[in-house]
Order: structure tokens, then sequence, then C-alpha cells
């Protein structure tokens, strides 16, 4: 709860029979340099800055104040102004604070004069983030009427228990007698034809009450609409929402609505009129459909009230609404050490809605309190609010890239945002502290980042483009277990007027062969490996394991016949090892066949039976004593291979029977050094378990 401190002296003032109008002492947006010309700061200097943001409310750029390590108060300081024979001032201000931890800190408004001690004229303690709001402070204390009066904001306690401070539009005024000010329109500029009701938000920036006031509206040039409001009480610095009681029979088309106030107090014209007419260009959408709601949840694996949130509320909802609701979860970079998965663009999209804590939870760009109750009533008012814009998407993933296509009608005119987000529908590789073993819906890419496209939607124009990524850079686990949403969105609102999952469809089922179909000169001990594009599993939907390959995949050759292997599946079901039981014979084709229809990938898209058919090493350069011991020389190493000897003697002699090499083997594949052999014609004898066998080998170098 906010806690006020010193609020300012009240002064009572009377009517008066003449209009003092009012003159405006400063008004800082922050636009120039930083600090401004004259303003200065007291204390950490560097924490203050210039930022392109428009988070307290009004327009970049403005005042940003970052947190530091420490006790310290600082100050953005007002230059000296002189308020000589002035009793009253107005200052107003802009602000959002990102607060972290709720405790331990103040922030407020003081003035002074004379360059003396300040005094308070609003403080708050702050318990989580405020804002974005204005405030309005009606200031009468001891320093108004100085030559040399100053007001300052300032932050006081643990500057590292706040994120950012955001602070715009400085104003400070002599106010006049009489002002009332049409303070906003309280409307969407996007709006369905038929009834519309207009709503407003004005208030008393003059010293006198507000007894009474004529609010207005037109649109374009139209008939205006006057109701007479009497019985008011409305004092300096005071506002009143006001909802017209005649709405608006709106058309498909753009209009100009203008609301304005008049004859404040039955007196006519107020001391200023410049302020009391409010513009909004509208929107009227030619159709409506069905709006879909995006939940955006911030989250992190080292979080406890995430994983209480998750398990108790959110993946229930989630699993009740697997198909009229998006979601898409940032995990956090806190509380320390953070979630593996943060990435920088969930880091943006924090800043762009001012995130203090996790969990925290927002539907339509709304933020929605994490309990079971505050969830479903934000779906039932997102399903019930229209939505002006057709939207769908569809994705393509082809090993590691992704390329999401989407496709806009809008039914109304106007520049928003278009954000695709991809994330994987279940992560166990960023497992934290708190207990959760499992996560849903990961964003693991914004595309082309989290800034979005901007488009200029024209009413009836329908709007199509793309974005391809390579996702190898990314947290993503399992690429076949990726999901795309496509969101609209006002930057300037915040409110998302559609989203879509995207239709995620796979490239069809591809096979390739090593050895390839037609390769030769395969050596006769060699696996056969068979890569998919993608993950495979039986059309049962079972998976794809190392004592199944053989119902489906058959290895022969034309002279043995089918041949018996082993098998090796890897983890994802996309690459299948076969190691044959026995060589191949020499010079031998030997054929790999797919069943047709047996296999499918996670579409239920089956492949079609293939084969295909590698010759075996033929006889340059080969020895075949019989067909299961084969001599291999490799004369340009000097080294003769052996295989399938193991546990033999070898001897090689020459035509005359010196011998020149006697030798025992007991390797499968042995490599014997010939280096000191002259070329010629030798025998090579092999005795293994009693059995021989003598072959000529002819050693060329």
């Amino acid at each position: 709860m906010r806690k006020f401190l010193s609020l300012f002296l009240v002064l009572i003032i009377g009517s008066s029979s003449f209009a003092q109008k009012g003159t405006e002492m400063f008004n800082e947006d922050f636009s120039a340099s930083f600090p401004p010309s004259g303003w200065t700061i007291d204390n950490i200097g560097n924490q203050w800055s210039q930022s392109t943001s428009a988070n307290a409310g009004g327009t970049a750029p403005e005042a940003k104040l970052t947190y530091v390590s420490g006790t310290n108060t600082t100050r953005l300081i007002s230059p000296a102004i002189d308020l000589t024979g002035i009793s009253t001032v107005l200052f107003s201000f802009k602000h959002f604070l990102d607060d972290y931890s709720g405790t331990g800190y103040s922030i407020g408004v003081a003035t002074r004069s004379g360059g003396g001690s300040w005094t308070d004229i609003w403080a708050v303690s702050p318990t989580d983030n405020i804002g974005p709001e204005t405030n309005d402070l009606l200031i009468s204390n001891a320093d108004v009427g100085a030559s040399d009066f100053q007001i300052c904001i300032y932050l006081s306690g643990n500057t590292y228990n706040f994120d950012y401070w955001y602070i715009d539009d400085l104003i400070l005024i002599s106010p006049d007698n009489n002002d009332s000010e049409m303070a906003s329109i309280n409307i969407s500029p996007y709006a369905a034809a038929g009834n519309v009701d207009i709503a407003c938000t004005f208030k008393n920036s003059g010293i006198n009450t507000i007894t009474s006031i004529d609010v207005n509206y037109q649109i374009d040039a139209g008939t205006i609409i006057t109701e007479n409001l009497t019985g008011l009480n409305l004092a300096t610095t005071e506002s009143l929402n006001h909802t017209f009681t005649t709405p608006w029979v709106a058309t498909p088309g753009s209009y100009t609505l203008k609301v304005w106030v008049s004859n404040m107090n039955g007196n006519g014209n107020d001391d200023d009129t410049n302020n009391d007419l409010q513009l909004q260009t509208m929107s009227i959408a030619t159709q409506s459909v069905t709006n879909t709601p995006l939940y955006e949840e911030f989250t992190s694996s080292t979080c406890a009230p995430c994983a209480s949130f998750n398990s108790s509320t959110f993946t229930p909802f989630m699993n009740s609404h697997p198909d009229d609701i998006t979601v898409v979860k940032y995990q956090m970079s806190w509380p320390s050490p953070g979630d593996p998965y943060y990435t920088a663009e969930g880091g943006v999209r924090r800043s762009y809605y001012g995130v203090s804590f996790v969990p925290d939870l927002y539907t339509g760009g709304v933020n929605t309190g994490t309990n079971s109750t505050a969830v479903t009533n934000a779906y039932t008012y997102e399903t019930n609010k229209p939505a002006f814009f057709d939207l769908s998407s569809a994705a393509i993933i082809d090993g590691s890239n992704i390329t999401v296509d989407v496709n806009i009608t809008p039914y109304i005119t106007a520049d928003f945002k278009v954000h695709i987000a991809v994330i994987e529908k279940m992560t166990t590789g960023n497992v934290g502290n708190n207990g959760e073993t499992s996560f849903k819906n990961v964003m693991m890419k914004m595309l082309p980042d989290a800034d979005g496209t901007l488009v200029n939607f024209v009413a009836g124009t329908p709007t199509a483009f793309n974005e391809t990524f390579d996702m190898s850079s990314t947290n993503v686990e399992e690429m076949y277990d990726l999901k795309v949403v496509v969101f609209i969105q006002n930057d300037a609102t915040k409110e998302v007027f559609q989203s879509v999952y995207s239709a995620v469809t796979l490239p069809p089922p591809a096979i390739s062969f090593n050895p390839a179909n037609g390769a030769t000169d395969i050596d006769v001990n060699s696996d056969i490996i068979i890569t998919f594009n993608q993950i495979m599993r039986l059309v049962d939907d079972s998976p794809i394991t190392d004592n199944n390959v053989s119902d489906f995949i058959h290895l022969s050759d034309p002279a043995k016949g089918d041949l018996t292997f082993t098998a090796s599946v890897n983890y994802n079901q996309s690459e299948i090892t076969i190691t044959p039981d026995v060589q191949f014979n020499r010079l031998t084709d030997i054929t790999v066949a797919i069943d047709d229809n047996e296999i499918e990938n996670i579409q239920n898209i089956s492949l079609a039976g293939e084969s295909i058919t590698f010759t075996t090493i033929d006889n340059t350069g080969i020895s075949q004593i019989d067909d299961n011991i084969v001599i291999y020389p490799n004369p340009a190493n000097d080294i003769l291979f052996i295989s399938n000897a193991k546990n033999s003697t070898i001897t090689i002699s020459d035509l005359s029977g010196k011998t020149f090499l006697k030798q025992n083997i007991n390797y499968k594949v042995n490599e014997i050094n010939i280096s000191n052999f002259t070329p010629g014609m030798y025998f090579i004898k092999i005795e293994q378990d009693g059995y021989s066998a003598e072959k000529k080998l002819n050693i060329i170098k």
C-alpha cells in the first residue's frame, strides 16, 4: 500500500469575479540535452539518463533513473524560478516505477527556496510497480512566492531495490481561477459497427471548484451531442469519468471524434480554452471475427511461486483450452541464478510490460492476476471482445530451419506490430531449483526480433509476409516439438487484437543411405547408416527400437540370401546404423530394402518403400583366401591388412620356400608391416585351429 507523507498545505480560495490567466513556469519533456539546461542532479548522477522509451505515459524520449547498489538520496532539481507574488502553483508529472523488492526506499516530490532544506509535497514508499500515471500536485507552502523557488523529483533509500524509474512531462504552472480540462477520451480508437459508447475524463485544472459543466462530443461535422452535468463538487486536480447517455451509431469507415468541455459553472468559456478539447481518429471495422486470447507468462525455473501457479492453475487451464487460446512463456533471468533458457528477447518483452516479479501474466496485453479467477475472467473478456483481423499462419520445419508464413486480412485501418514467437511445446533442459521438471510453450526465438514488424494495415487490403531462421543457435531441444504463435499488438496501448497458432508442417519424409545407391568398392566389413530428415516411428505410433528394425529393413546378397544384422537407433529415431553379423562377399551386390508404409513421421505421413544396392570392393589389390579370410594390401603405406583371421598364425615365404615373416595375429583386423619386403611374388599361409589356407601374394611398390 502506498504511504503518503507531508501533503501540500490546503489553500481555500473563494470565487473570483475576474479571470486570473494561468502562466506556465516550465514544461520539460526531456527531448533536448540531459540533464536539461538549468537542471541539476544531486548524487549518483551517472544513474540518470535520457531514455528512448515512453514508459511513463508520455512520448519518447523521457528521463530514466537506473538502480545501483548502495543507500542514496538522488534528486532531479529544477532551475530557480521566480514566483514573486504567486501563492499557488500546480505541478504535474508522468512517471512509471519498475519496482524490484517492494521495500526499502521512497520516491517523492519536494520544494525549497533560498537553497534551503527540502519540504516534501508528495511521497510514496513503493510495495510494487507504480504507474504509468500522471500526478497533479497543488502547492501552496512557504516556498511558493519566493524569487528562487525550486522543485525536485527524488528517490531515497536502498537504490538496489528498484529497477528503473521513468519520468516525463514535468509541468509547473500558476493555475487559472477557472480551468476545466478535457483530460482524455477513454474508448479504443478501433470499434465494431453499431452503438459505440463515448467515454471521457475531464478534470479541474483551476483553482475554483467545478459545480456544473457541459460535456460534448461530435463525429466529424455531424450533430453535436451535449450533456449538462450539475451538482458537481470537483476541486482542484480532481477528475471525473463520464460516459455519454447518447451513443454513437457507428458505421464502417474512418472518422474524427471530438470531445470537449464548455460552460463551466454556467459562465461560458473558462480561462484557458486550449485544453478543453480532445481529438481521436476512429476506425470502425467493416466486420468482426472471433478473438483468440493471447496469454504471455513471465516465469522461471528458479521461482517457487511460478511452479505453484503453473501446476495448480495455469497448466490445467491450458490443458482445458488446447485450441482456443495461445500461450507464450518467457523464462526470466531471476531469481538467481535464473532460468537457463532466458533470452535477451524475453528481456525486451519484460521491459515492454514493466515486469518486475515472476510469475507475471498478461492476457491480450493486459496484466492479469495469477489466480484461477483472474485467468478465467480474462479468458471470458478476451473471447467476448471482437477482433478485427483474420489471421492465419503456417510454419515449415526443415532441418534446423523454420519458415513462418503470415497472412492477414484487416477490417480496420491501423499501424500495428505483428509479432512471431517460436516456442517449444515441452522442454526439460532448463530444470532449475523450483521443483518443475518440464516446461510448456517456452519462447525460443522471436522473428525477426522482439520488436516485431510494423505493418500499416488498410481495411480490406490483405497483407502477407514470411520469416526464416536457423534455430541451431537457440535453446531448442527438439525441432519437431516447435510451435509458433503470431499476434497483432498496438504498440502504444499494448492491446493485442488477435493471435493464432501456426499450422506447423514437416517436409515429406526423406531417406538417405551410406553407402549410397550404386556405390562401388565398398569395404566388405562396412556398416550401413540410414538417415531420415526427421523423427520417424512405426505406423502404430510406437517407437523404432534396436530390436524391431529387422521387421521393416532387410539386408541381402544374391549368393547368401537374407543377411542377419544388429541395429542401433539414435535417441530421436532419425538415424539407424546396421552392422552385418558377417562380412560381405567381395565383388557382390548388396541390397538394403525398407518395407512400404511401415514407418511414418510424427504427422502420420508414412514412408514409401525404398531399396538401394551397392557393390563391395573388387579383386584389385585384394586376395581372398576363402569366404572368411580376406587380405587387403596397401603398398603405399607398406601395410598389409588382414581381416577375419583372429587367433591365427600367418607365414609369408617366397617361391623358394624361404620364410620372411611368421606372426601370430589375435584381432579381427590385423596390420602386418611389409616395408622390408622387396617387390615380387610371395606365398601367404594362414593357419587357424587346424585349418590351413595358402594364397599367392604379389607385392608391388
